[in-house]
């Protein structure tokens, strides 16, 4: 044990962090022990301050029995003149008790150890005492014994066990009342392993911990319910057996070492959102580690609503945004090591925002062990949407299982200069208003890849233009980074709308730098819309055809002539084929056409000479063979039209089945 997990422990209990008493345990190493308990965790002997006729309990156990398993038991509780039994219980089927505190008692049913202990009866008493002086209780063999000079147990095969006081004693008490001196049989048992504590909002008594004397299930003396009805933050255990709900502020497992393993604490924070606050709310969840400083042991914290691994250093505090009050779940693992996000190729996350409602946390991505079907535990579902009040973004596939909304949806990775996939997303609410859909793709900032939302029949999309690039899926793309190198600048975008119309503009000059402004300028119309997009930050533009080219450009730039809004189609047909196709296309201007045809690869497989030099429509035949004459495997292929050397125009995806 390092000596900060010492240290923390003790500054915790001195904090009052640990309660004093319910928060430790009676550890004895010897088999079957008698002792009386002052409460149902099965923790202290030494009871204070009880005043003239407070009514308190005694709880009867045998510690440590072996075997573990009871039919019955033998002993005299001798109870001190100042107190009074009023009552006593003894669980299930009890039978042949004794009067007083002298106790021979058979059960029916077989009474199992629990966390090594067997709870044998509950004894209410009353302090009779004005003084407030010791009382102490003393335990010694029953009248009569089944073995002379012994307390005893009966064991479940029949055997009678002898047995002793916790104090190995019988002239020694086993408990004390209201002494100034306490009894110290067995030692107690403490958190000597890692703690974190946890704090939120106003609740702060929360430990996560490990203790050698705990287990990882359900432990009465550490393991602590919360008392609050509506906490903030707790550990949520309804599978335990406690007599006091599921929910506990103490959440302690078995030791285990954390620079060779890890351990995972599920951790509920529910955060309330201020009324008249304007969204976000920024929550805060503050941690202190017992370990804070130790080399090669990690804290990191995983949100179930969004999917985000956190990797918690100093000064350990976690921030989070919420909408609306709400419940979240964490992951809080502990060890050697950091954990690392399911998803390692892209991924496009997406928050969708609504009159102050949210959706957070949605996933579009690929990984390399994925399919483009369904694959369990990587396709995350979603439940539906509730009756009413309702914002939720989700991708569906309809025949997949769990129904067809899912908040993660990871298809296998692919080429991305070669190939385009799609992931059908959808967007229901039961609000009037404004939906904000916030993308975050994590790809390589250096990486220019498309990224082109789009609805049924291509409803709408936005992207900008860069036919001199050899980019085989196109000329549009999502990202395009300059270097900041003074010369005149322009981006050409291409918007695309359903019908004929308008379209509004809206952008933002948080990042500009201080010396940068720019231009709108219309190259069909050869007319500059917009002399400065500093003054401000929205322009409403017709698009009487549907389409419309738009170029932002640096002022002091003139005479750039248009680029076409889109480019040479190419057309295949039979597609699927087999075994040969015919390859269309139309050239808007002279040259020297030919068609390349790649693989999914990126290999150039073919290239398809076209006599062709003048306007109109021509075509090529392919025959599924290679450049050297060989016949190629079935499969996907990508076509690309070049004319006088340069790419232009789509990718056209053809199939070939042999």
């Amino acid at each position: 044990m390092k000596r900060a997990t010492w240290l923390m422990a003790l500054i915790l209990l001195s904090l009052g962090l640990i309660p004093a008493g319910a928060g430790a345990q009676i550890v004895c190493e010897e088999p079957n022990l008698f002792v009386l308990f002052f409460d149902e965790e099965a923790s202290i002997i030494n009871l204070h301050n009880v005043g003239p006729g407070e009514v308190y309990n005694g709880y009867l156990y045998l510690l440590n029995p072996d075997p573990g398993c009871l039919r019955g038991f033998e002993l005299e509780i001798i109870i001190p003149d100042q107190t009074s039994i009023f009552e006593i219980t003894f669980p299930g089927d009890a039978v042949n008790f004794g009067t007083g505190g002298n106790f021979i008692v058979g059960f029916g049913d077989a009474h199992l150890s629990t966390d090594n202990r067997i709870l044998l009866c509950t004894i209410s008493l009353m302090n009779m005492s004005t003084t407030g002086e010791v009382q102490d209780f003393y335990m010694s063999p029953s009248t009569p014994a089944s073995i002379e000079g012994h307390m005893a147990y009966l064991d479940c095969s029949m055997m009678i066990v002898a047995t002793d006081p916790i104090s190995l004693d019988y002239a020694l008490p086993v408990a004390r009342v209201n002494g100034s001196v306490d009894l110290d049989y067995c030692g107690e048992l403490s958190l000597d392993g890692i703690t974190v504590q946890i704090s939120s909002q106003g609740d702060d008594d929360n430990l996560a911990g490990t203790s050698t004397w705990a287990t990882d299930g359900y432990d009465p003396p550490f393991d602590l319910n919360d008392p609050e009805p509506d906490p903030v933050v707790f550990f949520a255990h309804p599978e335990w057996d406690s007599p006091n709900g599921g929910n506990f502020r103490h959440d302690i497992m078995g030791a285990f070492d954390p620079y060779a393993e890890m351990r995972t604490w599920s951790l509920t924070i529910n955060s309330i959102f201020p009324q008249g606050y304007t969204p976000p709310y920024m929550v805060e969840v503050d941690f202190l580690p017992s370990f804070a400083g130790d080399e090669n042991i990690y804290l990191t914290l995983v949100d179930h609503t969004t999917g985000e691994i956190t990797l918690l250093e100093e000064p350990y505090l976690h921030i989070f945004p919420i909408y609306q009050s709400e419940s979240r779940i964490f992951d809080l693992v502990i060890g050697y090591d950091t954990i690392y996000p399911l998803i390692t190729a892209l991924d496009v996350g997406l928050d969708v925002f609504c009159n102050g409602l949210a959706d957070l946390g949605n996933h579009a991505a690929t990984a390399e062990w994925a399919t483009d079907g369904y694959d369990e535990d990587i396709d995350i579902p979603e439940p539906g949407p509730p009756p009413s009040n309702y914002l939720t973004a989700s991708f569906t596939q309809e025949d997949w299982p769990f129904g067809p909304r899912f908040r993660t949806m990871v298809h296998g990775d692919f080429p991305t200069d070669l190939e385009i996939k799609t992931w059908p997303l959808r967007v229901e609410t039961d609000q009037i208003g404004m939906v904000e859909l916030n993308f975050t793709p994590d790809f390589d900032e250096a990486a220019d890849i498309p990224l082109a939302p789009s609805g049924p029949n291509n409803l709408g999309y936005l992207g900008l233009l860069r036919p001199e690039w050899d980019l085989p899926l196109g000329d549009k793309i999502f990202r395009d980074l300059v270097a900041p190198d003074g010369e005149p600048v322009a981006w050409n975008a291409e918007i695309v709308v359903a019908e004929p119309g308008s379209v509004t503009l809206q952008w933002t000059r948080l990042n500009w730098p201080d010396d940068l402004d720019l231009r709108i300028y219309l190259p069909n119309a050869n007319r500059v819309v917009l002399q400065s997009m500093r003054s401000q930050n929205s322009l409403r533009l017709p698009a009487p055809t549907g389409r419309l080219v738009v170029q932002f450009r640096t002022p002091h730039m003139s005479g750039i002539s248009d680029i076409p809004a889109s480019a040479y189609q190419l057309g295949i047909h039979p597609n699927p084929f087999n075994p040969q196709t015919t390859i269309s296309f139309e050239l808007i201007e002279e040259g020297e056409a030919e068609v390349r045809v790649y693989s999914v690869r990126g290999e150039m497989v073919s290239v398809l000479q076209s006599d062709a030099t003048g306007l109109g429509r021509h075509e090529v035949i392919w025959t599924g063979r290679d450049r050297a004459g060989r016949e190629v495997p079935s499969g996907s292929y990508f076509a690309r039209l070049y004319v006088d050397g340069k790419a232009v125009g789509p990718v056209a995806k053809m199939s070939l089945i042999r």
